[in-house]
């Protein structure tokens, strides 16, 4: 198969609070947001960093799915409730393996840069506005994530 079809793309609706999948699980899936936000956590050092919130039309879990990494690099929770298109990695895999290497080299060498950037931003404990889709992270929402992927 070269080339995705709407019966490949599952619509999902995630409550508030839900856990998409946390930092190590398989990387099965990656997910476009169509409505609300979804922050991606990584531990670094015994701390949770935030080091995305993504929001209508982005991207989630699509750097370990592109990789061709086993598992995801951060946890991933729905902030408030998401409705997402979920794109299983097998999918992916088929479309992405039916065309030239060359492609397939490309989305794990832009994949690869992702993770090393969200591997930075938490090592050093980066906190920018510009991360969270412009907006500052609440008290009650850094609380919600520590209780569910800490």
């Amino acid at each position: 198969m070269s080339t995705f079809t709407e019966e490949q793309f599952k619509d999902v609706t995630i409550p508030a609070g839900d856990v998409l999948f946390r930092e190590g699980d398989a990387a099965s899936a990656f997910y476009i947001v169509k409505s609300g936000k979804i922050a991606c956590v990584k531990k670094s050092d015994g701390r949770m960093v935030v080091v995305f919130v993504a929001g209508d039309k982005e991207l989630v879990g699509e750097d370990s799915v592109l990789s061709g990494s086993k598992a995801h690099d951060y946890g991933a929770l729905a902030l408030e409730e998401c409705d997402v298109i979920r794109i299983d990695r097998k999918e992916v895999d088929s479309v992405v393996n039916a065309h030239s290497d060359w492609i397939k080299k490309i989305l794990e060498n832009i994949s690869g840069k992702i993770k090393n950037t969200a591997g930075l931003i938490a090592e050093h404990r980066i906190e920018d506005d510009r991360l969270y889709g412009g907006e500052a992270l609440s008290d009650e929402t850094i609380a919600l994530i520590k209780t569910k992927l800490g």
